[in-house]
């Protein structure tokens, strides 16, 4: 039976009341001051008690070689979280956590347990690098660039052998010719070696850098035609809203393309801005919040940061570990860090207010000759092509994971 509690308020009691009285229609019903309350319901401002969460931020599924991986991620109100039964370490109440696993031969699922709320990434170990195998579709054997959607859901890499955009799906590390195909196929323009790619998401198009050129390669209908003219030698580009930022490394120069019109503004060169020469600059990234630029110069073992406002360029110098021919690289901004890709088969991470630089460790798939790097969601992005292989590296431990390999045959 529910339980009331009924408050009876009485006023102006002082006369008898004449129970066959005719009602007034005009005035309030005699309940009007009774005030009933159900005891079970709750108090209207009661507070929620806000659901547990846990994400894992490193490795997404993938395959690897090595015997432990570092899980890492983070967490909302949870007090700890096990991760295939180990428990996880913290330092800020496991806002960010991490755990070193064991991995056992063969496929296996990884579950992180906090609290009610739980995580699962799938791993498969294999007894060598020989062995890594994961996705399927194209061979990829001559890949150039490296592209991440902003969920980092799909890579986007340029293929100058099929002349066209290859995607990769990151969970499942499937491979498909997005535009481009045998001679013949191609629709529009047909690539002569591309040498790096950037996505366009409004366009819905991929921006490819051909022989001087810049492309635009449709997506949905597969069509790539001329967005600017060869002129020079394109070894970067980076979309940046309405125009595109690209190194030119014939003229030593950092460059803005109108995607409009095609049109190209010189923002820094030899005779424009400040600074030291950008001769031998070789890829390059930006921070599109800082308006700054960021150039490995090859065979001086630095990296140029340039303000892209005025052109002026400096060295990013700093102590720690060596920085010899430093080669592709990513700036990641949220972390104060850009990576650097060196001839000594390492990547280094450098400060961006210091310049401190350390080396990169991990284990994992053998790193050869990476050529493409991107930072997103937290994990920095490779494509080896020495191994024809995309991979997922944690920019703290280093670890590794390869979510797709095309043919283990470099060319």
């Amino acid at each position: 039976m529910r339980a009331w509690l009924v408050i009876a308020l009485l006023a102006g009691c002082a006369e008898p009341v004449v129970p066959d009285e005719p009602a007034d229609a005009s005035a309030p019903p005699r309940d009007a001051g009774i005030v009933a309350l159900d005891a079970r319901t709750p108090e209207p401002d009661a507070a929620v008690e806000p659901e547990p969460s846990v994400r894992v931020v490193f490795p997404p599924s993938g395959a690897t070689s090595a015997e432990r991986i570092t899980i890492r991620g983070t967490a909302r109100n949870v007090e700890h979280v096990r991760v295939a039964g180990v428990d996880a370490q913290s330092d800020d109440g496991f806002a960010t956590w991490h755990a070193e696993v064991p991995l056992a031969l063969g496929a296996q699922t990884i579950t992180v347990e906090a609290g009610h709320a739980h995580a699962e990434i799938e791993l498969e170990r294999a007894a060598s690098d020989d062995d890594v195998a994961r996705g399927d579709g194209p061979r990829n054997l001559r890949i150039f660039g490296l592209a991440m959607s902003d969920d980092a859901r799909t890579a986007y890499v340029c293929d100058d052998i099929d002349d066209g955009v290859i995607t990769i799906d990151v969970a499942t590390g499937a491979r498909v010719l997005a535009t481009g195909g045998e001679s013949g196929a191609t629709i529009g323009y047909e690539l002569v070696q591309p040498t790096a790619i950037a996505l366009d998401p409004p366009r819905q198009r991929a921006l490819l850098a051909d022989d001087g050129a810049l492309i635009g390669a449709d997506l949905a209908s597969r069509e790539q035609r001329i967005v600017s003219p060869a002129h020079g030698d394109l070894a970067a580009i980076v979309h940046d809203g309405d125009r595109v930022i690209a190194l030119d490394a014939e003229h030593d120069a950092i460059v803005a393309i109108d995607l409009a019109t095609g049109a190209r503004t010189t923002l820094t060169d030899e005779t424009s801005g400040t600074g030291p020469s950008m001769r031998v600059a070789f890829r390059m990234d930006v921070d599109r919040t800082a308006r700054r630029a960021y150039a490995t110069l090859q065979y001086r073992n630095d990296v140029l940061e340039i303000d892209l406002a005025t052109g002026a360029r400096r060295v990013l110098s700093g102590s720690g570990a060596p920085m010899t021919e430093p080669v592709a690289l990513a700036v990641a901004p949220d972390r104060g860090e850009l990576f650097v890709w060196t001839s000594e088969r390492t990547i280094v991470a450098v400060d961006l207010a210091s310049g401190t630089r350390r080396a990169l460790g991990g284990s994992g798939f053998t790193l050869e000759r990476i050529q493409a790097l991107v930072m997103r969601e937290g994990v920095l992005w490779a494509y080896e092509r020495g191994a024809n292989a995309l991979l997922a590296i944690d920019p703290e431990t280093g670890d590794r994971v390869v979510l797709s390999r095309g043919d283990a045959q470099p060319y």
